[in-house]
């Protein structure tokens, strides 16, 4: 490794480091070399490159084993940013999320509208069917959790991992706003719970414009219930 120059001396040995990582040259699960080494190569202090080292283990790249050295782990950046998110979204954000939801999930939609198979189809209108028995039911718990289940499967059916990454790192927050407003919706003749159904259709119809509407009315759904009747809101869990 080169000899690291004093201007930005904290920045310049994470890249050096990370450079090792990224380009295979640190494999994961290889031993790098110790502190000592580090510090004879790149020239500068064991405090430097202890403080470099510790800014990849809090990110999940490295991991130190007392008594045996520093190794290179597997990375998952969805395990880190599930990890993140919660610190970064905030309770009064929850406009925010379903502006960025919808973005992410629009693009999922336009997506799957093209790379579909039937198979695809079959399964998120198996979803949508479960999670509804759930939503007649009143079980709120089970509802969030398949109700996030059908989104997470629109959004894989667009076979886009990084999008796919996206959505399960925000999910957290995003089945909070399900379960903030949902438990105020009343289990009949809830014309949001219906639309999931017609995305899937529209999909298989290969109709963007009709899937896009239905996707819009289903998250307006989430962000102010539209109710036909007296509310009769899930019950305490």
């Amino acid at each position: 490794m080169e000899i690291i120059k004093r201007d930005n001396v904290a920045d310049a040995i994470y890249d050096a480091l990370y450079q090792k990582i990224a380009s295979g040259q640190w494999a994961e699960g290889d031993k790098i070399p110790n502190e000592f080494v580090l510090c004879e190569e790149l020239g500068v202090s064991r405090v430097s490159v202890r403080s470099a080292i510790q800014r990849f283990v809090a990110l999940g790249m490295l991991e130190v084993k007392r008594g045996d050295g520093t190794y290179v782990k597997n990375f998952s950046l969805q395990e880190y940013l599930q990890q993140a998110v919660p610190f970064i979204i905030r309770s009064e954000d929850r406009q925010d999320m379903i502006e960025f939801r919808e973005a992410l999930e629009s693009k999922a939609v336009r997506m799957a509208v093209e790379l579909h198979n039937e198979e695809e189809i079959e399964e998120l209108i198996r979803l949508f069917h479960v999670s509804n028995d759930a939503f007649k039911r009143c079980d709120l718990a089970a509802y969030v959790a398949l109700d996030m289940d059908f989104h997470r499967y629109l959004c894989a059916m667009s076979h886009n991992k990084i999008l796919v990454t996206m959505w399960d790192a925000f999910v957290r927050p995003l089945s909070e706003t399900v379960r903030y407003t949902a438990s105020n919706v009343i289990t009949s003749g809830v014309d949001v719970e219906d639309h999931h159904l017609l995305i899937a259709l529209a999909i298989r119809e290969r109709n963007v414009e009709k899937a896009l509407h239905n996707l819009h009315i289903v998250l307006e759904g989430v962000l102010a219930p539209r109710m036909e009747g007296s509310p009769r809101p899930f019950p305490a869990e």
